[in-house]
Formats: structure tokens, C-alpha cells, sequence
């Protein structure tokens, strides 16, 4: 199982050895990008909210305000079998 889903990054704040990053669904319409492919994300996950604290400074740079990001969802173990 995997899901897809598209985030703009909504702000970076600096925090010295480590970055909060805040993201949100991406929309459409004048605000948010007029795609086609925002408009189907939209039509599908209308709303959502991703932050998250970075330690990495190569990784934290990845992120610029205004950017947007895929983001991919999959199960990270199975659930054991029941006997």
C-alpha cells in the first residue's frame, strides 16, 4: 500500500542546529498554484498539515518556502501473521 500526496512548504523556521519545517496540502486556485495537478490533489486530500524539526543541515536545506514536495506514504512493517 502506498499513497501519494503534494505539500507546499509553508515555512522554514531557523532554529540554530536544527530547522522546524511546516507544510501544507497544496491547493488550487490563485493562491495556491492553478495546476491541473494541484486541482486533483485538492479534489482528493482538501486538507492537511506536516511539520516537522530537521537536524540534519543537508537534509534541512532541501526545504525552501514556497516549494512544493511530493510526499509518499507506505506501511512501514507488516503486521505479523496471526498462527
Amino acid at each position: 500500500m502506498s499513497v501519494r500526496a503534494k505539500f507546499r512548504c509553508l515555512k522554514v523556521e531557523d532554529y540554530g542546529q536544527s530547522k522546524k519545517i511546516s507544510l501544507s496540502v497544496v491547493t488550487s486556485g490563485p493562491c495556491g498554484g492553478d495546476s491541473a495537478e494541484n486541482r486533483s490533489f485538492t479534489q482528493w486530500t482538501p486538507s492537511g498539515e506536516i511539520w516537522m524539526t530537521v537536524d540534519n543541515p543537508h537534509a534541512s536545506v532541501q526545504f525552501v518556502e514556497g516549494r512544493e514536495y511530493y510526499v509518499d506514504f507506505s506501511e512501514a512493517s507488516q503486521p505479523a501473521e496471526a498462527e
